[in-house]
């Protein structure tokens, strides 16, 4: 691991100012991993575990990997946005130029806690390379297109509505991922009738997602959006290294 000088000294206010975790969980901030890291690690103990449960039915465990993996996205934007607002900082002066005002308005707002996460995952790049539109995400492709499905899912699970109970309900969104994820082995087809079956009264939509095939694409969207976003950075960021290192030691069910 290269120096990690930088981590203590930002560490504590992603977590705290951000409202993103409780200090008091299981995470070990003073250790080696970022907060964000951390946390997506927590998703992936996750899904091994609910690999071991016997498939009778929905394993409903499979809804805290939508949950911490969100979270870990939140973290990783917000340990990037705080970290470039330092750099921007003018030595000596206690003023920040454009770049620096900029990303203050990402991460702050008005609020305190500035553009929800979505807006920091788009306006970030766009705010550091300003005019490397290769350097941005593309909104008409992956992963980001699974991203914001999966912050949708997360809003949808956190924020649950008694409209979502109602006869044959299933978020929009989901049905397209649903159909391509839960494709049987192999490539093989879905069987007619495939998108009825996901509105059958019988079965809920929350049953639905409850398993390891959904759990998966959530954990796999997570690392690509964060793995995209570091190859974005300049080979020579310094928290670039570390965050790829880690990255790379956290593998899904199938790697």
């Amino acid at each position: 691991m290269g120096s990690t000088n930088y981590k203590e000294s930002f560490l504590a206010k992603i977590a705290v100012g951000g409202g993103i975790v409780d200090m008091k969980t299981a995470i070990d901030v003073k250790t080696a991993h970022l907060l964000s890291i951390s946390i997506l690690e927590l998703a992936q103990k996750t899904l091994h575990r609910c690999t071991k449960r016997k498939k009778t039915g929905p394993i409903v465990d499979i809804l805290e990997v939508y949950i911490l993996v969100a979270v870990s996205l939140e973290a990783f934007i917000n340990e990037v946005c705080v970290e470039k607002i330092n750099e921007y900082e003018e030595p000596g002066k206690n003023t920040k130029c454009l770049e620096g005002i900029m990303l203050e308005w990402i991460m702050y707002g008005n609020n305190g806690r500035g553009m929800e996460i979505r807006g920091k995952w788009e306006y970030l790049p766009k705010c550091l390379w300003n005019r490397q539109p290769d350097r941005h995400f593309d909104k008409g492709k992956q992963p980001w297109q699974d991203f914001v499905a999966l912050i949708k899912l997360r809003n949808d699970l956190v924020h649950y509505k008694a409209g979502y109970q109602e006869t044959k309900y299933i978020p929009k969104y989901l049905k397209p991922i649903v159909q391509r994820v839960l494709s049987s082995p192999r490539g093989k087809p879905q069987p007619q009738g495939f998108l009825e079956r996901l509105t059958d009264d019988s079965l809920h939509w929350i049953n639905i997602i409850s398993n390891i095939e959904m759990g998966s694409w959530a954990f796999a969207t997570g690392k690509k959006m964060i793995r995209q976003f570091l190859d974005f950075m300049d080979q020579g960021d310094p928290i670039r290294q570390d965050y790829i290192e880690l990255l790379g030691k956290i593998k899904g069910i199938r790697g």
